[in-house]
């Protein structure tokens, strides 16, 4: 074995395992959020306390984790791929590109929207039922992750699995791009960071990489919502019969009835989320390298 596959081997375990502690952190933040996200409920912090009271009491405590069992198996393959792809990729630009400060800033980002997009394509189909299983509610269509699976295959063909996957990959090639270019720049600008700093430095490129793309992470969950939220809950994810069927229209149907807050719906949860979920993944990353004596 050489040593760029033990390297890239070891930066798909670290970044895996990272994924898989900060995604079980802010689990419950994303259980409320997903509930507003595909609906077309207002989101304020009335309505927010209100479905958190709501969660609390009528399904427990437990299930603020509801689904978070498919997100691990997903987030495993999908943070160690995001990893080991960026490096693999920025090694392979980097000596065909001038080595200025703006041309190493364009290969970076490039690096961070190919590895979110190979990641979401290897593992899309267990965040579409991780994301069901979150939007039950007064009904329960899935007993499981396997019976998710099985009765989707059943009821809607394959491609129900990949539903949604348009705006995923748009929103993720922003949101890689942005967080990852972000993220190593002030890393290898500051050369000796801190924990702390590494921690804050994740916290500040997940924050705007969230901010960039978050639309198009509210189409795909409506999208994901469409025809199955009904039969799960009282709410509703579409407007007057409406039924958009791609990116565009569903921002035009969005933007129509609610307006820029409906596209930015729940994303004051991400001013609190994507801080602690993208500084927990690299700083963990960090220090499991760290662990494994490998330089990060």
């Amino acid at each position: 074995m050489s040593r760029s596959d033990f390297d890239s081997i070891l930066k798909f375990v670290s970044g895996g395992l990272a994924g898989m502690i900060a995604k079980t952190a802010v689990a419950p933040i994303d259980r409320v959020k997903f509930l507003f996200m595909g609906t077309i409920r207002d989101f304020t912090v009335i309505t927010m306390k209100s479905e958190l009271k709501r969660i609390f009491i009528q399904e427990g405590m437990r299930s603020f984790w509801k689904g978070n069992l498919a997100q691990i198996i997903r987030v495993f393959p999908y943070s160690g791929t995001q990893f080991a792809v960026y490096a693999r990729v920025e090694a392979m630009l980097l000596p065909k590109f001038p080595s200025d400060y703006y041309w190493k800033g364009i290969i970076k980002f490039i690096s961070g929207s190919m590895a979110g997009s190979v990641a979401v394509l290897l593992t899309y189909p267990f965040d579409v039922i991780r994301t069901r299983l979150a939007y039950q509610t007064t009904g329960k269509l899935y007993n499981g992750i396997t019976h998710g699976f099985y009765t989707m295959l059943k009821n809607e063909g394959p491609l129900s699995l990949f539903k949604g996957i348009s705006p995923t990959l748009i929103g993720v090639a922003i949101y890689g791009g942005t967080t990852f270019s972000i993220f190593f720049t002030l890393k290898n600008t500051f050369n000796n960071a801190s924990k702390t700093e590494i921690f804050l430095f994740g916290s500040f490129a997940g924050l705007t990489g969230q901010i960039v793309s978050y639309p198009f992470d509210v189409v795909r969950k409506r999208m994901l919502a469409k025809g199955f939220i009904e039969k799960v809950s009282t709410f509703q994810s579409h407007v007057n019969g409406e039924h958009p069927n791609s990116v565009w229209s569903y921002i035009r149907m969005i933007y129509k009835y609610e307006g820029v807050r409906g596209l930015m719906k729940g994303v004051s949860l991400n001013f609190i989320k994507a801080p602690i979920m993208l500084g927990t993944v690299h700083l963990a990353n960090h220090l499991i390298h760290k662990h494994l004596n490998e330089d990060y």
